[in-house]
């Protein structure tokens, strides 16, 4: 269906003279709730000529088939985003890519930190409210039960934010447990039933609606969080200056997004990054002359994955939480706060987090502490890639670690690539030896040097 998708695609760029750069699954699919006959609901961003005199396309609507095709304008996406526009959200946030591009993976984080509560809960609230009134709140003693769903996701989006302070995830599973026990149990059962059917109708609940018209006219706390203008503008224009070109091989010399023949270039293919803190952390070290190099982790490794034409699609961290003591000293227990406020940023920002143990341990009369099944949790992670993310064609793992070689091994049997970012050094004795076994069972292999983090340095407001 991808690649249908896609062809369509290329063929709304020809006609409408535009470029999509992002495209994604939004609605039903991606919510996970899809039914044998639902619509694909394919939502994306586009960029045009914006030299011409002619007024800009802001939208562009298709219905192909069983396809609800709804394309923004790239200014149209950013104006939006400034005012926390839940669609934007739900766009960024959608597991379910079929053109990517990394710049909107640094968008999706960028919602996360600087969007305004107050206004999105508002939106979810217009979006639960518009969808009642139209399709529930009628003189029916029955009601589509597809609409139902929808209108308590918003409602549970309202309240997931009010309770994590985060934008809501796309899954309804996770979201839907911000419900009351009867509200949640009577979403599931509608999931349930709806999966029949797009059409299939039930009889209407009145403690169902009673909950969410009590919503109507809930006070919601103010928030002054807002997107930073400028930051905006510049990455409005860094997609612009990768994006469009002033073609010399066509007779058409004005901007025009594309390849020099005039043909829409592919986007960059999704990836995992799997990240050994233990040797990142070493080789920080090491690099900075006995110096932790400060450095955005997550910063460090779009920038690796951008250089092989790959966009981070998610990140794996893979740590331990600092030793603690039965009676934890004041030392450790500093160590313990630090280490939760850093690993609980990463998270905020979308990193998936895998926590070992760390053992301490008595050796000629000093305490070596050593990080325990960290190795394994990575192995895991490793092996179910090709079952949980089976778009995902080459992965980035950034260690030196010669165990992980069968599972590098048994990744490629399932057509799943390896891409290496490691160090060593061909000196006796140094820290930093490897396995040629570890570079031969790779696809390929490149060596992390200093400017690596300097391209990544950590700015402190």
């Amino acid at each position: 269906m991808k690649q249908k998708i896609l062809q369509e695609i290329k063929k709304i760029e020809k006609q409408e003279n535009i470029k999509v750069i992002f495209l994604i699954e939004s609605g039903s699919r991606a919510w996970g709730w899809e039914s044998e006959d639902s619509d694909y609901d394919i939502r994306g961003i586009f960029i045009q000529d914006y030299n011409k005199f002619q007024k800009e396309k802001e939208q562009i609507d298709k219905i192909i088939g069983d396809s609800d095709i709804v394309l923004w304008d790239l200014k149209k996406f950013f104006r939006l985003m400034s005012d926390s526009n839940p669609s934007v959200w739900e766009w960024l946030s959608s597991d379910i890519i079929y053109k990517d591009n990394p710049i909107f993976q640094k968008l999706k984080l960028i919602f996360k930190e600087s969007f305004n509560r107050h206004k999105l809960k508002k939106h979810y609230l217009s979006m639960a409210r518009q969808n009642f009134e139209k399709y529930i709140n009628t003189e029916n003693t029955e009601a589509n039960l597809k609409k139902y769903v929808y209108v308590l996701r918003s409602i549970a989006c309202i309240n997931f934010i009010e309770k994590t302070s985060l934008p809501p995830p796309k899954n309804y599973r996770e979201v839907i447990e911000y419900l009351p026990g009867k509200i949640k149990a009577f979403f599931e059962k509608v999931v349930k039933e709806k999966k029949e059917s797009e059409s299939l109708k039930g009889k209407r609940d009145k403690e169902v609606e009673d909950y969410v018209t009590s919503f109507w006219n809930k006070e919601f706390n103010k928030n002054d969080n807002q997107f930073n203008i400028e930051q905006l503008e510049l990455i409005f224009k860094s997609i612009l200056n990768q994006n469009v070109y002033k073609s010399k091989e066509t007779k058409n010399n004005s901007i025009f997004p594309g390849n020099p023949q005039g043909l829409p270039d592919e986007s960059f293919n999704p990836t995992l990054v799997f990240i050994d803190e233990t040797f990142l952390e070493k080789l920080s070290k090491h690099l900075g002359n006995g110096k932790y190099l400060k450095f955005d982790k997550i910063l460090l490794t779009t920038n690796l994955a951008k250089k092989q034409n790959l966009s981070c699609k998610d990140i794996f961290y893979y740590t331990a939480s600092p030793f603690q003591s039965k009676v934890p000293t004041n030392e450790e227990k500093d160590k313990k706060e630090g280490y939760n406020k850093f690993i609980n940023k990463l998270r905020e920002k979308g990193v998936i987090v895998r926590e070992g143990r760390c053992q301490r341990l008595k050796c000629d009369g000093n305490f070596v502490y050593k990080q325990k099944a960290v190795d394994i949790l990575l192995a895991m992670d490793l092996m179910s890639v090709p079952l949980k993310y089976p778009e995902v064609k080459k992965i980035i793992l950034i260690s030196s670690d010669s165990d992980f070689v069968p599972v590098v091994e048994n990744l490629y049997k399932n057509e799943v690539k390896t891409i290496l970012y490691t160090y060593y050094e061909r000196i006796r004795d140094s820290q930093f030896s490897i396995s040629n076994h570890l570079i031969k069972s790779v696809y390929k292999y490149a060596l992390l040097n200093k400017q690596d983090f300097e391209n990544a340095r950590l700015i402190t407001k």
